[in-house]
């Protein structure tokens, strides 16, 4: 009925889409400024995120059969609940870093070092954005598209 190209195309868009809504809209500005140092914090954030995202899958499957691709859908919310906390684990941490030592040397009146950590802030949001883009697609092609098209 629908080419292979367009169920992964528009996966991928729906999933880009609802990661943009869970990632950013969704979280709090308590878990954004708690998550670098309180695992609560970064805890409801990715709950959050994956009880999101999650719902997007099963849409997803649901047209192919939810009982044939059930298992499927339940290990790419494990993986992507775990991708999505290690990542932010590590990089909420540089993040914070980043962001108190541009704040630092900004009130210091040290421009040069403050556009540094400015630079490696926003790097490192890219970076962090990147890392949760190709967890998705690379998940979603493992665990549904290649099971569906095949």
């Amino acid at each position: 009925m629908y080419s292979d190209l367009f169920i992964f195309t528009s996966g991928v868009s729906s999933l880009v889409a609802v990661h943009t809504l869970a990632d950013f809209m969704l979280q709090t500005r308590w878990q954004a400024q708690n998550k670098s140092h309180n695992i609560v914090a970064l805890l409801r954030h990715v709950l959050t995120y994956s009880a999101t995202v999650g719902i997007l899958g099963l849409l997803l499957i649901l047209p192919f059969g939810f009982e044939k691709y059930f298992i499927n859908w339940v290990y790419w919310i494990l993986f992507n609940f775990a991708a999505h906390f290690l990542t932010d684990f590590v990089t909420s941490r540089i993040l914070s870093y980043s962001y108190g030592k541009m704040i630092a040397f900004q009130s210091e009146g040290d421009f040069d070092k403050s556009d540094f950590y400015q630079k490696l802030f926003w790097g490192w949001i890219g970076n962090d954005q990147m890392i949760h883009i190709l967890s998705l697609v690379w998940s979603y092609y493992l665990f549904f598209y290649s099971s569906i098209s095949h």
